[in-house]
């Protein structure tokens, strides 16, 4: 049983289609949230959402990749017109996607690991703030990384990524 209760609250994870998003979503479903799971993978985003059916929560599956405005943008308005609302959103989708020294990254790999460790989480918090503003209540969560902190190496791009999302974070708030 869950600590803590959500009954009625929507929740949008983005990157819900696996490792952590997956735990995050099966919490909040346990605590009693609609879960929005936004993920690429239609295939694990429908066995995860039949699974949180099983387990009696009320959850939607929508294909999105966060780095597209678009899809964001349709990922908002499903859940608003499923849901009503959208109470918290974690933007959990991230990765370091390239292991290898700095000098040996392509400015395109550098840039599609900014895009989406950092821009992407601005694109959802901006949509999804623009419908908690209006609500007037909402609750953004930014999962990061100590390597956001202390840096890693083979992965300065992710590092840097990161680091952006914490200071993001802390601007918006």
């Amino acid at each position: 049983m869950s600590v803590f209760r959500l009954d009625g609250k929507t929740a949008i994870v983005t990157g819900g289609a696996g490792g952590i998003g997956t735990q995050i979503a099966k919490e909040y479903a346990r605590a009693g949230a609609q879960v929005v799971l936004a993920s690429r993978n239609r295939t694990n985003l429908e066995a995860l959402r039949k699974e949180l059916a099983g387990m009696g929560a009320n959850a939607l599956a929508v294909a999105t990749n966060v780095c597209d405005q678009t899809e964001v943008q349709r990922l908002v308005e499903t859940t608003v017109n499923t849901f009503g609302a959208i109470d918290i959103l974690v933007n959990n989708a991230g990765g370091a996607l390239y292991f290898k020294p700095p000098e040996e990254l392509s400015y395109e790999e550098w840039q599609e690991v900014i895009d989406l460790n950092l821009s992407a989480p601005f694109l959802c918090a901006k949509l999804v703030g623009a419908v908690m503003r209006e609500q007037m209540n909402g609750k953004i969560i930014n999962v990061s990384s100590v390597a956001g902190i202390k840096g890693a190496g083979g992965i300065t791009h992710y590092g840097a990524a990161k680091g952006g999302l914490i200071s993001l974070s802390k601007s918006l708030a």
